[in-house]
């Protein structure tokens, strides 16, 4: 066994090496008893403290420093005790890697920024999970040519292939990339420059979004791509219905050519929507049985409906009656009312011609769940935008609008709604 019995020097402080580690032994005293510090001094310059219960142990720490430094060198001090441990696994940890531990250090700090806190493990897991997802990158042009024929193959509308072809086909010129290296804050901030409302602006995230689905179905972009789900949409704010008084409605009709006025007659008495006019036949006006069919394939929300021809609407039909075909031949016939009111020496006032006829026959009949099958809308649409917006005289107005010198006389007593039963009504000019 060592011997550790060392005589104690009569003066203090002992120096037992000079610059620049300066392992120099210490004496004092605490609660009345002696205690000898060991201090010295590390590469970087910062200063080290050890304190012994005797002097014995306190040479014996300042021969070992001394001994290590000159084997191994100054350096040899930089750290000591646990942070000497940390290191030593640090650097056995690392040697699989052949990377070096300052490098290890600058590459976790740069990372921690980035993750703000983010686990930098977990980080990598995510990395490597997606990473490993089969996918296949593809232009956005090519997969929107795909996305086009899947929807005519599966008897989409030409109205709804015409609107995603424009919207997608913009987004396409703009992103000629995969869409699989498209960001959501790239995907937001186009959005953000595009000319157009709140609404229309949704509309073209919802379409972005349709691409985006259709991409991961088919392996074009990860299973767990967060398409649109990260871009925030825009506030609609819902603005005043306009309607047409009985007397604008008049004035447009009495200026339109056949084809607007029928265009015109079946939006405000009987509720057809533009696009639905677009694919309307003679052969769906039933006469006789009182009602137009609007088929599921032409209706907007893809259910059929049956809106009763009202009196005065069977004026206006029986004015241009034909065996067959197109009743609107316009392929766009919206894009003829701003010319028809203008002739009138009215202002256009947008979707107020439906918005007439849901708001009157509201207020004729006041029965909200037969409107909002007449009309394809939901009973709280109609609650919200049209119910106590007219009164029930200007809506009996409204439904006796007829062309010039036509007269209603039907041959039976209306019924409670305000209408003739469309078989037994009868017209005389």
């Amino acid at each position: 066994m060592k011997n550790l019995t060392v005589l104690e020097p009569v003066a203090f402080p002992v120096h037992v090496t000079g610059e620049p580690t300066n392992i120099t032994i210490f004496k004092e005293t605490h609660d009345g008893k002696c205690r000898f510090t060991v201090s010295h001094y590390d590469a970087a310059r910062i200063r080290h403290r050890r304190r012994c219960p005797t002097f014995a142990k306190a040479d014996a720490v300042a021969e070992k420093l001394r001994k290590e430094v000159k084997i191994a060198g100054w350096d040899m001090l930089a750290i000591r005790g646990a942070e000497k441990h940390a290191y030593e696994r640090a650097k056995e940890l690392l040697r699989p890697l052949n990377i070096t531990l300052d490098l290890v250090a600058y590459q976790f700090v740069e990372a921690a920024k980035i993750l703000q806190g983010y686990s930098l493990v977990e980080a990598a897991r995510y990395f490597i999970q997606r990473q490993s997802q089969k996918f296949t990158p593809k232009p956005v042009p090519e997969i929107l040519v795909e996305l086009l024929e899947d929807r005519k193959r599966t008897g989409r509308s030409k109205t709804y292939l015409r609107d995603l072809k424009t919207r997608l086909g913009r987004f396409g010129k703009k992103f000629q990339c995969p869409l699989s290296s498209i960001t959501t804050a790239e995907v937001e901030g186009y959005i953000h420059t595009l000319d157009g409302g709140p609404r229309y602006k949704n509309n073209f995230l919802q379409a972005v979004g349709t691409l985006f689905g259709f991409a991961k179905k088919h392996g074009y972009v990860p299973r767990d791509s967060e398409g649109i789900s990260g871009v925030t949409k825009y506030e609609v704010r819902r603005k005043e219905i306009e309607v047409f008084t009985p007397q604008e409605a008049q004035a447009m009709l009495n200026a339109a050519n056949p084809q607007v006025q029928l265009a015109l007659a079946l939006t405000c008495f009987a509720g057809v929507r533009g696009a639905e006019l677009g694919r309307l036949e003679w052969n769906d006006i039933k006469f006789e049985a009182g009602f137009i069919r609007v088929r599921a394939a032409s209706a907007k929300t893809g259910i059929r409906r049956v809106p009763p021809i009202p009196d005065n609407l069977r004026a206006w039909l029986m004015l241009h009656r034909k065996e067959s075909g197109r009743v609107v031949a316009y392929k766009n016939v919206y894009n003829q009312y701003p010319k028809v009111a203008a002739k009138a020496n009215l202002k256009w006032k947008r979707n107020a011609h439906r918005h007439s006829f849901a708001s009157y026959r509201t207020a004729l009949i006041k029965n909200l769940e037969q409107v909002a099958i007449e009309a394809g809308n939901s009973k709280a649409m109609l609650l919200t935008n049209y119910f106590q917006l007219v009164s029930q005289q200007e809506a009996k107005a409204w439904f006796s609008i007829v062309p010039p010198g036509t007269q209603q006389t039907p041959a039976q007593p209306k019924s409670n709604d305000g209408f003739v039963p469309a078989e037994t009504a009868e017209l005389t000019t």
